[in-house]
């Protein structure tokens, strides 16, 4: 009897309303719905609800540090990029050129130029600032090959040649540009000139003659004496060197046989001219206008057509374009002569 009063007085049990029955308080749902059939207990207090934790909410950044943080980037991302714009592109990149501060060195003057340069000549290049010597006399080259020797004044690279250079030859300087300065910034760009030596003739005048290298039209041309429209292609490419050009079709016999020989001139010569091969089949614009501007006969049009242009001078020392254009095959020995005049007009003009 008193383990029931004990229990009766314990907080851990209640007594059922229905039948008197202790039981545990957080039976006493379950005893009334299996023992007496109810779901709800008149006058009882609701069973006590489990209290969940709060959701924890994602810490947020304040407007002022949002700003904060955009603020610093922008200063980072524009410092990076004046650091950047102040450096040098190209080869200067992380090899000692940023102390120029962009600037980079050049060629100011080259020696000799022209025609009939003595065969006893030595040869100079003058550069904006001191340089490392051995890096620019690797970067020197002279074709033909020629033996010599470097000296220095200043910043002006001498080549004296162990002998006398040939007669009537053109040679062609190239400075490259991985030439660099005492502080090891690069070149600004690859300098390449030419001379040719005395004793030679130049084998075509300026004139309007049949063999020479014409300002307007020759005599014998429908226009004769009229000046010639030259494409913008053209005079764009006569800005680095002498121009040949040759219009043709696909399988004519005489077409053929030009496009060897000219191959033959090119392996020679082909770097000190600029070389238009062009078809007459439709394909390419330019071949007309090659045969409006330069076909140097009247009548119908024939292939192949070859024109040579080059830089010359008139009798009062202005410079013009000067072309001369012929039909049919004419062999290597032909376009040679043609092309090493318009190479040393063009390098008289300077």
């Amino acid at each position: 009897m008193a383990n029931m009063i004990k229990k009766k007085h314990d907080d851990k049990w209640t007594t059922c309303s229905e039948c008197g029955a202790i039981v545990k308080r957080n039976n006493l749902l379950r005893h009334m719905k299996h023992v007496h059939g109810k779901i709800t207990i008149e006058g009882s207090e609701r069973p006590s609800e489990k209290t969940l934790p709060e959701k924890q909410q994602p810490s947020r950044f304040s407007t002022k540090k949002i700003i904060a943080v955009v603020i610093m980037a922008v200063v980072v991302m524009g410092a990076a990029l004046f650091f950047l714009l102040r450096t040098p592109l190209g080869k200067n990149d992380g090899d000692g050129g940023g102390e120029n501060m962009g600037v980079l060195p050049k060629c100011t003057a080259v020696n000799p130029r022209g025609l009939s340069v003595s065969v006893f000549t030595t040869i100079s290049v003058n550069f904006s600032e001191p340089m490392n010597k051995s890096s620019v006399e690797s970067a020197f080259s002279i074709l033909p090959e020629v033996n010599g020797s470097f000296t220095w004044d200043d910043a002006t690279l001498i080549f004296t040649p162990s002998s006398p250079l040939e007669n009537a030859t053109t040679y062609t300087i190239t400075i490259s540009d991985n030439a660099v300065n005492e502080t090891g910034a690069h070149l600004e760009t690859t300098t390449i000139w030419s001379f040719a030596t005395e004793g030679g003739a130049l084998e075509h005048s300026v004139g309007s003659g049949a063999d020479d290298f014409w300002i307007n039209y020759p005599s014998d041309h429908p226009q004769s004496g009229q000046s010639v429209s030259h494409p913008q292609w053209i005079l764009g490419a006569l800005e680095n060197k002498p121009v040949v050009i040759l219009a043709h079709s696909e399988g004519c016999y005489p077409c053929i046989q030009q496009q060897g020989a000219m191959q033959t001139v090119l392996e020679e010569y082909g770097d000190q001219v600029t070389y238009f091969d062009i078809l007459t089949d439709g394909s390419d614009v330019r071949a007309w206008d090659v045969y409006n501007g330069y076909y140097p006969l009247a009548g119908s049009w024939y292939i192949p057509l070859t024109v040579i242009l080059t830089n010359v001078e008139d009798n009062e020392g202005s410079t013009h374009v000067g072309w001369h254009s012929t039909v049919g095959a004419t062999g290597a020995e032909w376009i040679t002569g043609y092309v090493e005049d318009a190479i040393n007009y063009y390098m008289q003009t300077g």
